[in-house]
Formats: C-alpha cells, structure tokens, sequence
C-alpha cells in the first residue's frame, strides 16, 4: 500500500493520529506527512478532508458516496507504476524469473517510468534484501541479476513481491484444487488455505524455473515431527500431480514454515491439528511469574490463556524461522494508549529472549501488548472495589431516582449507589464512600456529604468532587491522577542532591514511618526486595514499593531531588506502601505504573517537577501528566 493510501487508512481505522505518530509508523519525516496530508485534501476534495488541531489529523467525510468513490480511486492507482511499492514488487518478481542480466532501461521501459526512478528503486530494493543475505548484482547499464541463498529469494518474494506477478500462472488453479483437498479433513480459516497456496505456487514456479531448493539452514532441523511438518507432508502428497516427481524433504521442511508460523486464529478450533506443547505453556508461565516478580502485579487471566499460550508459541516460530511479522500496528499508540501492558509484553520479550536467544521486533511485541491489555482489563474488573454513593432524601424516590440518573453522568460506571431513609444511622452512613442529601436534612456523617436539588450544575459537582479529593473515587476515573489523591502535602520531601538512591528511599521510609504511617517491618521488607532486584523504574524516577502490614490502603510519599536540567540522573523517587489485604489494591498499583510510565515518557515534566517549591503546582503537573 503507497503511504497517502496508507495515511488515509490510517485516520479511517484510527479516527485520529498525530503527525509524529504517522512519521513514525510510515519512516518518513513529519514534514513528509504534512505534504501527504495536503495531497490527500486535494485528492479528496469536495467529498471528504483532513482537518489539523494541535498536530493531530482528524478525516472528516461531507458526501459519502463520493468519498468511497474517490478512496476506490485512490486505491486502484496502488495497481500501477505510480505505486513505488508495485514498482519494487515488479522489479523484484522480474529478477526473480529472468535467467538472465536486466538492464534498468528495460524496467524503464517496462513500467514506463523514468530510469532514474527505476536506479531510485533497485538502490531501496537493495537495502530490503540485504535481511535475506540477498544482492542485486551488476551494474545498471549493463544488466542486474539475483544472487543468493534460495530461501533467501523467496522469502523476500513473498514478503516484497506482490503474489499478482505469479497469480496467472498455469499451475494455480491445480495447486488451489491440491490445497481443498489436503485440508478438507482439518477445520483451518480461509487465510491459512491462502496463505499455503501461496508458498506452493513459490515452490512450483522456482523449481521449474531450475531453482529447487536443496537444503535449509540448521535451525530448520527442529521442524522435523512436528504438526507443522506432519501437515506439510500431506500438503505435498496432494500436490503431487503438480509437482511430479514428489517433493524433497527440504521442499517439505519449507512448506512447514508458514504453518509453524501463522497467526494465531480466532478460535482454536480452527488450529487444524496444529497442538501446543507443555514447554510452551511452562514458558508462558515463567513470563507471568516475572511480571509479578517485576511489578508486583499478579495476573490470573481467567480467559485467553490458551489463546495467549498458542500466539506465543507461533511467535517464536516466526522468530526462529524468519517470517517477521506484517507491521499492521501503529506501534506508537500502542505504547502510549496502554504503557502498563505494553512494559509487560517487554518482560515477556526479555523471557523469551533469556530461554531461546530470539528478540522479538516491536510488531510482535505490540502483538503481544493487546493480550496483556485484555488481561488488566479482565483483572482490574475482578479486583476493583466499586465506589459507593448513598442518596439520602425525604422528597420521595422519583427524586432520589432522578439525582441518580443526573450523577450518572458524571462518576465512573462501576459507581454503586444505595438510597438511605433521612433518618439513617451514622454507622448506615459509614459504609459509604460518599453522601448526596437533598438540603435541609443535617446529617452527621463521617463520611462527605454533598448536598444537591434534583437540578443541578454538572459541571460544578465535578469541580466540588476534585476538591473532595476521595482516593476511592480518584483511583477509578480515567484522566485523574492517582497519585495526586495520594499524596498530601506533608507526603512530598524535598532529598539532597548528593544522597544515593537507597538513601532516598530510607529517608521516605522514615518520613511515613515518623507520621505513624508504616513500621520498622515496612522497612526490612523494602531492603529485602531491593535485595532481590533494584527498583529504579529508569534514570530519573525510581519507584520503591513493599507490602506493609496494615489496614490504611495505599500510602505514598514522593521525594523530589532538584538536579539540574542537563543531569541524566536520579530526579523523583515515588514510594508506596501496599496493603496486602485488600486485593482491590493491586488495581490502584495498576494505575500507579501507568502514571509513573506517562511521566518517564516526558523528561522536561520530570525535570520540572524535581526543581518545584509548591505543592499546588506538583499536583496540576502529575494531573497533566496522567492526562497525556
């Protein structure tokens, strides 16, 4: 896909993308995008635009029906010589079936392109084969030929060739009839049927070419007896009417690799015959063990795991086997709509790579982020203690219903309310989290009380409950800092410049310790763990944390260390004391770890806060922070 193709394809899935992410994604410089973005507005006019606010694209469609004609349009210029990425696909495919030296003027020609944009093209296609121990030989004007190992050309035909330059050969529709029949018997999606007619129609078409593949790399070798092998083998024995003689083993090992290597399907029903071993689920497990080990969270997914299990191990697959996977993610957003997950799918990286030596690229690891974000969606939604509103009036229920629906639109979903009689008890008041009474009422509670009419100005509740600062209500709404509702002001301590890491966290320790807040035993249980591993969460921010035996919820303290700008040294130190009694906290460490990784993304934030001398700034630039 051409990038302004891909940008418009972009915004359409999206809804919004930033320039920056958009650069990234596509490699290209912001100012490249800027002038995409403006081609596209001329291409889309009078049907659709882009529109720009504060860096982020937004697509905004006035006729419908013309949009989707001028898109098809847009789309269908992918097919031709316009496209640099058709063109490379062209380029590559010629090489790959010539027997003999080809000049650029004869692409040129070819495509009818200029030859500087051929010479342009092969320079880009060099750099791509260059990951598949594959050369362009030769010089330009005097003619270019293919050069390396076979499974090197063809895994880069099949990943940068695209399949029409082979679609129209004779042997398709024989290979697609051998592909029916070889999983008739075996429940498997439509994709994989696809996908496995595309590597036997390389392998007829190379071999008669005078291309057969004659042996694989080592590492290959572990394909032997396993499913995928087993599969492959009945794959070639139905495709024997094409490829008489029967194929080779090496044929069939190459066959495998794309079953060993799939993507994991919806259901795994649709596996076919394809079982995961105990090693892999043994792995998966050491991954959730370091995770907890790591950040103290520890997931019990109750759903996905096998799913998970299966995408790991066809991961590693594609890993040992060199199949990288399609980049279909904007890897930006992933790692800046969900940090928490996508640092778990790094330590899930980091253990794959301690067992097996293989490194995942950012695709996988953002693959894998999306299953680590289901799985603390799953887990928040098991563990969170719901907040608790009681409505106490004696202008009758239709009131209390109404309040209810208006409150509604402003406090989380999770949000439980109760209706109490104007006569309720102190202890029927205490086991709320919050009071809303009609005026007139003077309750004595010792929980907040708000008093509202059945009207009211949301806008101004929403402003009264930030003031309240209510740690239950803060911790469950998205866009509220956590720690803001952690930390008083009597929790912030300024610590020398000069002082080492572990003198830092002492001197927080000790500070909680003076007000009462934790003991001696929170202290030995935070020298254990540093012990066992450092909780220096980067540089600039260290993040300790232990269990504390008592009943007072998540405690924080956050210690400042004003070191200049230009340091690349130790700037916050965040500290909590977490109960270990209330499994609902482990949802608040959650939301700590996702604030404490927004505000590591923002260096000059962080900086900025260490150098701070009130209070009421710190909490409006941790808000800012959690913000985004």
């Amino acid at each position: 896909m051409n990038r302004t193709a891909g940008i418009l394809t972009q915004l359409e899935t999206t809804l919004s993308a930033s320039g920056n992410d958009l650069a990234n994604h596509f490699g290209v410089a912001a100012k490249t995008i800027q002038s995409d973005i403006e081609q596209l507005n001329e291409l889309l006019a009078p049907a659709a635009m882009i529109r720009t606010q504060n860096g982020t694209y937004r697509l905004v469609v006035v006729d419908v029906a013309g949009f989707k004609a001028l898109k098809e349009k847009l789309l269908a210029d992918q097919g031709n010589f316009n496209d640099p990425d058709f063109r490379l696909s062209h380029i590559l495919s010629r090489l790959a079936r010539s027997d003999a030296p080809i000049r650029t003027v004869e692409l040129a020609i070819d495509m009818s392109v200029a030859r500087n944009t051929v010479v342009t093209d092969i320079a880009r296609l060099r750099r791509l084969l260059a990951g598949y121990s594959v050369t362009v030989e030769g010089r330009t004007n005097v003619g270019l030929t293919l050069t390396g190992p076979e499974l090197g050309v063809r895994l880069a035909i099949l990943k940068h060739a695209q399949f029409a330059a082979w679609e129209n050969l004779p042997q398709v529709g024989a290979i697609n009839v051998a592909m029916a029949a070889a999983f008739a018997d075996h429940r498997v999606p439509p994709d994989l049927v696809a996908t496995m007619g595309r590597w036997a129609t390389i392998i007829v078409d190379r071999r008669q070419l005078g291309h057969p593949l004659s042996g694989l790399p080592g590492r290959y070798n572990s394909l032997r007896g396993t499913p995928a092998h087993q599969m492959a083998a009945r794959i070639a024995a139905r495709l024997q009417t094409v490829t008489d003689p029967p194929l080779p083993e090496a044929e069939i090992l190459f066959l495998a690799i794309p079953l060993a290597g799939r993507r994991t399907p919806l259901s795994l029903d649709d596996l076919g015959g394809l079982v995961l071993s105990a090693h892999t689920r043994e792995l998966v497990g050491r991954i959730f063990a370091r995770i907890w080990s790591t950040m103290d969270i520890r997931l019990t997914p109750p759903t996905l795991m096998e799913q998970f299990s299966t995408h790991i191990a066809f991961a590693i697959n594609r890993m040992r086997y060199g199949l990288p996977l399609a980049d279909e993610t904007v890897t930006h957003q992933v790692r800046g709509e969900y940090p928490v997950a996508y640092r778990m799918a790094t330590i899930a990286r980091d253990q794959i790579y301690d067992e097996t030596g293989l490194m995942m690229e950012e695709a996988e690891v953002c693959l894998v982020t999306t299953y680590f974000q289901v799985f603390l969606e799953e887990y928040v939604g098991a563990n969170q203690s719901r907040f608790r509103v009681a409505i106490a009036t004696n202008r009758g229920p239709a009131v209390a219903r109404l309040i209810r629906s208006q409150l509604a639109k402003i406090m989380p979903g999770t949000t439980h309310y109760v209706a109490l009689a104007p006569d309720a008890t102190e202890a029927d008041l205490a086991e709320n989290d919050l009071i809303v009474a009609t005026p007139g009422l003077n309750l004595a509670s010792p929980t907040p009380v708000l008093e509202l009419v059945e009207v009211f100005d949301h806008a101004e509740l929403a402003r009264q409950l930030d003031r309240l600062r209510l740690p239950h209500l803060r911790q469950t709404v998205p866009g509220v800092s956590l720690l803001c509702s952690l930390l008083d002001e009597d929790r912030i301590v300024r610590l020398s410049p000069r002082a080492s890491y572990w003198d830092c966290v002492i001197a927080l320790a000790n500070h909680l310790r003076h007000q009462g807040l934790v003991d001696e035993a929170f202290q030995r249980a935070l020298s254990i763990r540093e012990s066992e591993r450092s909780s220096r969460f980067d540089e600039r921010i260290g993040f300790p944390r232990a269990i504390a035996p008592n009943d007072r919820g998540l405690i924080a303290a956050l210690g400042l260390l004003p070191r200049s700008d230009v340091e690349s040294s130790l700037k916050i130190v965040i500290l909590l004391a977490i109960p270990a009694s209330s499994p609902g906290e482990a949802s608040t460490l959650i939301r700590a770890y996702d604030e404490i990784i927004r505000l590591s993304a923002n260096p000059a934030l962080v900086n900025e806060i260490a150098q701070l001398s009130t209070y009421e700034r710190l909490l409006a630039l941790l808000e800012s922070a959690t913000r985004g």
